[in-house]
């Protein structure tokens, strides 16, 4: 049974970003996951502050980075539970993961 991976604390946060920017455009549309929580629109949202919040984070002092780990920490818990959401849906179905 395949299941999507829930735990993401040892990425850089480039590839989380990425990760989550991929996990968005694979689940936007797609109508084997017609309703994920969060929205794919909110979580859209929410990489796109975190992507800013690193750059400013390189360029600001510490209520840029405390700013950026906040959001890093939300990108994280949506990923998990839209990861679970697709798990729950999917049951294992490796053809609704591709």
């Amino acid at each position: 049974m395949k299941k999507v991976i829930t735990s993401y604390g040892k990425l850089r946060e480039a590839d989380l970003l990425a990760l989550g920017n991929a996990v968005a455009a694979s689940m936007e549309g797609n109508a084997n996951f017609p309703s994920p929580s969060p929205t794919i629109i909110d979580f859209k949202k929410v990489l796109n502050d975190y992507g800013t919040a690193i750059t400013e984070a390189k360029f600001g002092g510490r209520n840029a980075v405390a700013v950026k780990n906040s959001l890093q920490s939300l990108v994280s818990i949506d990923m998990r539970n839209l990861a679970m959401y697709v798990n729950t849906i999917s049951k294992g179905n490796i053809d609704m993961l591709t």
